[in-house]
């Protein structure tokens, strides 16, 4: 997908599973754009279900909501309230009742403007030449350890609780609320949601990399590869939206046609060209014969 102002790209891969539990998707209204991430959670009955309503959820409040959103932490907590409610109430309706639970990242973005969300341990980076600027922290048993100087860095990767979700969508409890962040998007900047499947088999260096491609499709499935071999024969399902903002007049000149030079736009003059006209006549005017 791409426009004027950006272009957007998204991946999802089964991995080495036979469910895939996560959900992505866009949706774009006027100058809007609103990014969905969802990963269901697999310690739990029917992921799948869960991530699927939060999608469907968050894009009709998406569609029902006044543009442009004059706030947009308001939006987004009272999209993932709803769509909490409405997990829950898709446990209760299955029989068996369940208690179905997702991870969430959602990010509207406005011209410019980018704010964003998220519950449990799926993720959004915001890069800028090279560099992550941003990247949310998991709502995770083993980052709350990490954050608390209780454990380093180098013991999250062989925790035994590192899966561990401590916030999400759905379940028991009432709604939860997200963590938010918002950015000014400069030309070249980049947004990176992906579930764990990604980012979990991945060294960050690897996301950075990738994501300098020019061709952003290419960099997404770069990406989506690198994770599956990674972590095969165990790898999780895998999904990705990328961003790249890329603002009015860029987009006009990338969209602008090849024009070859005229003989007088490469130094010559008119006189120059009536002469090799003339030269050609004269050389092969024999084997033309007299014009009828």
């Amino acid at each position: 997908m791409s426009s004027a102002n950006y272009e957007v790209v998204l991946t999802n891969r089964l991995g080495n599973r036979a469910i895939n539990q996560d959900r992505i998707a866009t949706a774009e209204r006027g100058d809007a754009l609103l990014l969905m991430l969802a990963d269901g959670m697999g310690g739990h009955a029917r992921g799948e279900l869960a991530a699927q309503t939060l999608i469907d959820s968050v894009s009709r409040s998406f569609r029902n909501v006044s543009l442009p959103v004059s706030k947009p932490e308001n939006f987004l907590q009272q999209a993932l309230k709803i769509a909490h409610q409405e997990v829950a109430e898709a446990g209760r309706h299955s029989n068996p009742p369940i208690e179905p639970r997702t991870t969430a990242v959602i990010c509207l973005i406005q011209g410019s403007d980018a704010c964003w969300a998220h519950l449990g341990d799926s993720r959004l980076y915001y890069l800028r030449d090279g560099e992550i600027i941003v990247r949310t922290r998991d709502h995770s048993y083993v980052e709350d350890l990490l954050r608390s100087g209780k454990i380093k860095r180098s013991e999250v990767e062989h925790h035994p609780m590192r899966n561990t979700v401590t916030q999400c969508v759905g379940g028991s409890k009432s709604a939860q609320t997200p963590a938010f962040d918002s950015a000014s998007l400069e030309p070249g900047d980049e947004l990176l949601l992906c579930s764990d499947g990604l980012w979990n088999s991945l060294k960050e260096s690897l996301l950075i990399k990738a994501l300098e491609e020019e061709d952003l499709d290419q960099a997404a499935d770069q990406l989506a590869d690198q994770a599956e071999l990674s972590s095969y024969p165990h790898s999780d399902n895998i999904s990705l939206i990328a961003f790249r903002y890329l603002t009015n007049n860029s987009a006009e000149e990338s969209e602008k046609p090849i024009v070859k030079p005229t003989p007088s736009q490469q130094g010559g003059s008119l006189d120059q060209a009536l002469d090799e006209i003339e030269r050609a006549l004269d050389k092969y005017g024999s084997e033309m014969g007299d014009p009828k």
